[in-house]
């Protein structure tokens, strides 16, 4: 199986090398998770498609740190008719990017989190997490832990 390996060094992506086939058209961006010494974590930055054509499909991720990672956004939700909405966190399927744009992952908004960590996530330690991709191979990246409160990665959209 190809395999692609992404080291994410805290403010840029830096692609080592495709070794059985074609440089991928994904690139990851200020890749950070936060310390937490609890049972769950997330991942934020910016994943960025840089095909000119094809649309890039995040279809899950796994990671040697977690029990199992999910795809997670945000959105209002009605809690009944005399309730006002409230801002919740939901399981997604995917996350589409079209073609030359990308997909920020922030507090509050898109992210994958990590469920049932195996272990605390420390400053300055960093863990390894494998993308899987519609119709791609899946891309290993190595994510650094930044602080608790740690809050942005300072990626704009396109």
């Amino acid at each position: 199986m190809k395999s692609f390996v992404f080291a994410v060094l805290g403010l840029f992506a830096l692609p080592l090398m495709a070794l059985d086939g074609p440089i991928p058209t994904v690139a990851i961006h200020k890749a950070f998770a936060r310390a937490t010494n609890g049972k769950n974590g997330a991942i934020f930055g910016k994943i960025e498609n840089t095909h000119p054509d094809k649309p890039l499909v995040l279809i899950g991720a796994t990671s040697p740190a977690c029990d199992h990672v999910e795809l997670h956004t945000h959105k209002m939700v009605s809690r009944g008719a005399h309730q006002p909405p409230v801002f919740r966190m939901v399981q997604i399927e995917e996350m589409s990017i079209r073609p030359n744009d990308a997909r920020v992952l922030k507090p509050g908004g898109d992210h994958i989190m990590l469920m049932g960590l195996k272990g605390p996530l420390k400053e300055g330690d960093e863990i390894t997490i494998n993308l899987l991709f519609k119709g791609e191979p899946p891309l290993e990246m190595i994510v650094p832990i930044k602080a608790a409160g740690h809050k942005e990665c300072h990626c704009h959209k396109h």
